[in-house]
């Protein structure tokens, strides 16, 4: 599945060598239901939860895709002694248990990412010639619609890594480089008529994040989810798994009026990252995350004050004319930040 190579490529080391084998297991239904029936019996609901059973350092998860009647479920399965390699047992071949494949495998790249020490952040990211951009904001500060305008033409050329969430590498390495783990994009009604690329895309392309099924906008959460593939291509831009980090930017929307850009002091970078933090609730699974967050949350935050004190960054609030003050700002903040590089 080409769906799966940005979280492949993610998890990669240095040099280029899997940090994780995966071993595909399509079982036959009475393994499939042997498997459920451990794992429930462990305490977890059969349809809804994805619990995590640990017996004497060996690991099984459920994860699951797709809504009732057409839900599917799958298993993950790893050993303490062994946590490089990790086996995926499916119940079948059919494109629903695809979708349970495609989540379980961003699953272990992320687990791979957080026990090799990356740091998880709650950011979108674009890469440019210089390096890797990356967005911060709350929820409904921006950062979305600011990334999709930085594709869109405010820097050329530009290339989609992800919308949600990033990592930085830990401190044992040298330059801070970025990677991600792209999800579906969620846009709403204003964000589709500013970008009329994506309104074309939206009809066919449509997806649910939970379930990945092909679908219009889901009129509970009034959003449209487009898969992080067709978003680059509705932009003629290509996907990147990341690259060597050169400026962060914190937005965060305040009403209409005129757009602001100032820059950051080192005190304000440092806060602006610790606050895009994710020192829980990365993983689908909490048990995981709690175990690798305590084994590595002194070096997070360490890398994070590195981190600010290493890059130029800027504070935007968008506003009725943020495509202009975006770009000229994006602008001066690359020229600052190729002026630092090594």
């Amino acid at each position: 599945m080409a769906a799966l190579t940005p979280y492949l490529r993610a998890s990669d080391t240095v040099d280029g060598v899997p940090s994780q084998e995966i071993k595909v297991v399509v079982s036959d239904t009475a393994l499939a239901r042997r498997v459920g029936h451990v794992i429930t019996t462990a305490g977890g609901s059969p349809r809804h939860s994805e619990p995590h059973l640990v017996h004497k350092g060996i690991h099984l998860v459920r994860k699951s895709a797709g809504s009732p009647p057409g839900r599917r479920f799958g298993h993950l399965l790893w050993s303490d002694d062994n946590p490089r390699t990790t086996y995926v047992i499916l119940p079948g071949a059919d494109s629903a248990s695809q979708k349970v494949l495609l989540r379980m495998v961003r699953a272990i790249a992320a687990r791979t990412l957080l026990a090799a020490g990356w740091v998880p952040l709650h950011a979108a990211c674009v890469t440019t010639t210089a390096g890797a951009v990356i967005l911060l904001g709350g929820q409904g500060g921006g950062k979305t619609t600011a990334m999709l305008r930085l594709l869109d033409d405010a820097i050329r050329p530009a290339s989609f890594v992800a919308n949600d969430k990033v990592f930085l590498s830990p401190e044992t390495a040298g330059r801070v480089e970025v990677r991600a783990l792209p999800t579906a994009v969620g846009l709403r009604g204003p964000a589709l008529r500013l970008f009329p690329a994506l309104s074309r895309a939206a009809p066919a392309a449509a997806v649910s994040q939970n379930s990945g099924a092909a679908r219009d906008a889901d009129s509970r959460e009034g959003r449209t989810y487009l898969t992080a593939q067709r978003v680059a291509e509705a932009f003629a831009v290509s996907q990147s798994e990341g690259g060597p980090l050169v400026t962060f930017v914190d937005v965060a929307y305040r009403g209409p009026g005129h757009s602001a850009w100032r820059p950051l002091a080192l005190e304000e970078r440092v806060a602006a990252l610790h606050a895009a933090y994710l020192a829980d609730g990365l993983l689908d699974d909490p048990h995981e995350h709690s175990r690798l967050h305590r084994d590595h949350g002194h070096s997070h935050h360490q890398r994070l004050q590195r981190c600010a004190a290493g890059v130029p960054a800027a504070a935007f609030s968008p506003g009725d004319d943020a495509a202009p003050i975006l770009t000229a700002g994006m602008a001066g903040l690359l020229a600052q930040a190729e002026r630092t590089l090594p």
